[in-house]
């Protein structure tokens, strides 16, 4: 399966998080990429995260308008997954985030690799994403995390989001919805 290269106008690079912290870059998504994404999704600490992989991919396959979607590259080696939405205020009211101002990002995010979880690069790339679409315009970002994935939580709150409400997803069930609203 050939997928064309999703447009990712530029190359995100973080600084080194320390001496020893990873280097980040936000990477174009590429037909390359949906293999290395399926393997991921088939990996069963993935899974448990993200589900069934077959809606991942066909999503990742043929991306509505709204999406985009990028690779994480930890100094230049593909380690992870980011997807992220604008939501009008239709969509943020029929899941029940009315409240939410219209243009607000919804991501996900999925550290494939192993070995790089629990290093700070979650936390890195959450950050490089955040900057960019708060430079787009973005005036709030949300994401949903199952409540029983403590390490991810650590990782949002260390990458400045704050755990707002339970929320209930229809396809994950009992989530925390955590935000970060644009710097004023």
């Amino acid at each position: 399966m050939t997928l064309p290269e999703s447009p990712v106008p530029r190359v995100l690079q973080s600084e080194a998080m320390s001496d020893n912290g990873p280097k980040i870059t936000i990477d174009a998504f590429r037909g390359e990429s949906l293999e290395l994404l399926a393997q991921w999704l088939r990996d069963p600490a993935v899974r448990k995260t993200w589900g069934d992989p077959a809606e991942p991919l066909e999503l990742a396959t043929d991306l509505p308008g709204r999406y985009e979607h990028a690779i994480i590259a930890d100094e230049g080696a593909p380690v992870g997954y980011l997807l992220w939405a604008r939501c009008d205020a239709g969509l943020l009211e029929s899941v029940g985030c009315g409240d939410l101002p219209a243009g607000t990002v919804d991501i996900d995010i999925l550290l494939g690799a192993e070995a790089v979880r629990g290093q700070g690069v979650g936390p890195a790339a959450l950050e490089r994403l955040a900057g960019r679409l708060f430079e787009e315009g973005a005036p709030l970002l949300s994401l949903i995390s199952s409540r029983e994935n403590h390490r991810a939580h650590r990782a949002f709150q260390k990458a400045g989001w704050r755990r707002d409400r339970p929320f209930e997803d229809k396809t994950f069930g009992p989530c925390w919805l955590f935000l970060r609203w644009a710097p004023q």
